[in-house]
């Protein structure tokens, strides 16, 4: 299977897969057009994780339904568990234009990184 890289355009401080410094990857075969985010919230930094200075990566993958929801969230890799449930909350309510394949809407995975830097 190929993976098809997608920038993800949004300008978020404290992430950097979604500021635009990773990207977003889908898993799409040559006649598919991949699954792409539309819109994402910035993932709630925990209050706990910035008042011990605590910094982590979190990788998903999200299933991306025909109707452009998501469907189900993959954990890949959280260095920290603090973290998890705010990207998978950002995630499952995201916007997504669903993957293509000759002009029909199909189903894709699409893996989404996420950086969590504490800027105090």
């Amino acid at each position: 299977m190929n993976y098809l890289l997608a920038t993800l355009a949004s300008s978020i401080v404290s992430l950097s897969s979604i500021n635009g410094n990773e990207s977003v990857v889908a898993t799409a075969t040559p006649a598919m057009k991949p699954a792409e985010i539309v819109r994402i919230d910035k993932p709630a930094y925990p209050d706990f994780a910035r008042l011990y200075g605590m910094e982590g990566e979190v990788v998903v993958e999200v299933q991306v339904g025909e109707d452009g929801k998501a469907k189900h969230v993959h954990l890949v890799k959280g260095d920290h568990p603090v973290f998890n449930n705010a990207v998978i909350t950002a995630v499952t309510n995201a916007e997504y234009a669903p993957a293509k394949m000759q002009d029909n809407a199909v189903q894709s995975w699409v893996k989404i990184p996420f950086t969590f830097k504490n800027r105090k």
